[in-house]
């Protein structure tokens, strides 16, 4: 009994993983784009407990992204059919997505504990790391929500279990994902796969 109610939340990671992330964003709290070396050493510095609680919070969010990367394949797999290559990219998505996050995550908390010590941090180490953790967000968590978002809308429209325009919102925000407007669409992938995470939820067969 305990492992089928449990199994029946599995879909909620996907949301966890949303609020996770979103949660560990507004904490780390600075999003200049290509500030100033000094600017970067004194966030950090003077932030450097509140850094690390905020990667500590996005790594839980990446392990619930992979999480509900199963729940997302045996939900389009159920959908389609066992043949479907639209529930392995969706999984691969979700994985990358959550690889990524973890990665992203982690340069945080490196960030972060650096500068805590007692020797402090540089301005190139800082710098080094706030630009690849800034740029890996966008890119490579682009990447990956991209594949999640469009490969679930796809299989969606041509299983008809999505409204038409959902499934074309879906694939859009996907592409916009990775385009110039990666900064804005992110923000509206992670929302669709928030929706998604309780639409898997609800709609999910009750077992007897």
């Amino acid at each position: 009994m305990e492992s089928s109610r449990l199994a029946r939340l599995a879909p909620l990671t996907g949301a966890l993983a949303v609020v996770g992330t979103v949660v560990g964003a507004i904490l780390f709290g600075f999003y200049t784009y290509l500030p100033g070396p000094g600017d970067v050493v004194d966030h950090l510095t003077q932030n450097s407990t509140r850094v690390q609680v905020a990667g500590y919070v996005g790594l839980v969010a990446a392990f619930a992204m992979l999480w509900f990367a199963g729940s997302i394949r045996a939900v389009l797999l159920r959908r389609e059919g066992p043949d479907s290559r639209f529930a392995a990219i969706a999984f691969g998505g979700a994985v990358g997505t959550g690889v990524a996050l973890s990665v992203v995550f982690g340069l945080m908390t490196a960030a972060g504990a650096r500068a805590g010590a007692g020797s402090g941090i540089g301005e190139m180490e800082a710098v080094t790391l706030y630009d690849t953790y800034a740029s890996l967000f966008t890119a490579a968590t682009g990447v990956g929500v991209a594949a999640l978002v469009g490969a679930f809308s796809v299989s969606g429209l041509r299983a008809g279990f999505l409204r038409p325009w959902v499934g074309w919102v879906g694939v859009v925000i996907a592409l916009a994902s990775i385009s110039p407007l990666a900064y804005v669409a992110m923000g509206l992938a992670f929302v669709f796969v928030f929706a998604v995470s309780l639409w898997a939820y609800r709609t999910q067969p009750r077992t007897p």
